[in-house]
């Protein structure tokens, strides 16, 4: 309801960047553009992208479960932390299975522009997910342990693996972070009640983490996850009738 310019300060003010009127784009950050079609993305190197649900559009309509919600168990009411936010596609899909999803992601930017595309697109997974504006890596560190069910990570695939979706254009231009280390494995588990999933790229092993149990490759035909169990979990399988 705001009017432009107040929406383009506050906005601002939300990032902690600087309101800018016209072109040229800054050159050296990302940031985000009002336009009269909607917010976008930018990313120097990329055309400014608005916020689009991808695939998720075929997931909410299929009559199966889907397979993230799957091979994570997923009970109604449990928590889970999606480390790897992104456009918050996975987010909108646990939450709509009835998860209440704390999603982290380390660019104010991002933050915004897929809250707001999820708000508008579905309103009722957005009051399901809560967004923090953090690095896992660190907040994993900082966390007690056990106070989550899950924890999903789903980083950028290495360089050359990460398909060709034009909805990921402008994150192919972002600084790459690197693939997660075994140190921030080893903190995102300590951080579970019951599991820890990686997405894994097409031909890429699930590491062995010292400290860690064994780990299980999991999903479907097309989509392959890293699984590790906590104590707490094998003993709830044991128990099952």
């Amino acid at each position: 309801t705001l009017k432009a310019p107040e929406r383009v300060k506050a906005l601002a003010a939300w990032i902690g960047g600087e309101p800018i009127r016209g072109r040229p784009l800054p050159a050296d950050r990302p940031g985000l553009v009002i336009t009269h079609g909607g917010l976008r993305l930018h990313v120097p190197g990329a055309d400014p992208t608005l916020w689009h649900q991808g695939m998720t559009y075929r997931r909410v309509r299929l009559k199966h479960t889907d397979t993230l919600v799957r091979v994570l168990d997923l009970r109604p009411g449990e928590r889970v932390v999606d480390g790897t936010l992104g456009m918050g596609h996975d987010a909108r899909m646990l939450a709509r299975a009835g998860a209440n999803v704390l999603g982290l992601e380390a660019r104010p930017a991002v933050v915004v522009w897929t809250l707001e595309g999820l708000r508008a697109e579905d309103p009722e997974a957005a009051r399901r997910l809560t967004v923090c504006c953090a690095d896992h890596r660190q907040w994993f560190a900082a966390q007690p342990p056990r106070s989550a069910d899950h924890v999903y990570l789903d980083p950028m695939f290495p360089a050359g693996a990460e398909g060709v979706s034009t909805n990921l254009a402008p994150f192919r231009k972002l600084p790459r972070l690197p693939r997660v280390s075994h140190d921030t494995l080893r903190a995102a588990y300590a951080v579970c009640r019951r599991r820890l999933l990686l997405k894994l790229a097409d031909d890429e092993p699930a590491p062995w983490v010292p400290g860690l149990p064994a780990v299980e490759v999991v999903g479907s035909k097309r989509l392959h996850f890293a699984l590790w169990r906590t104590p707490e979990e094998s003993a709830l399988q044991s128990t099952a009738p």
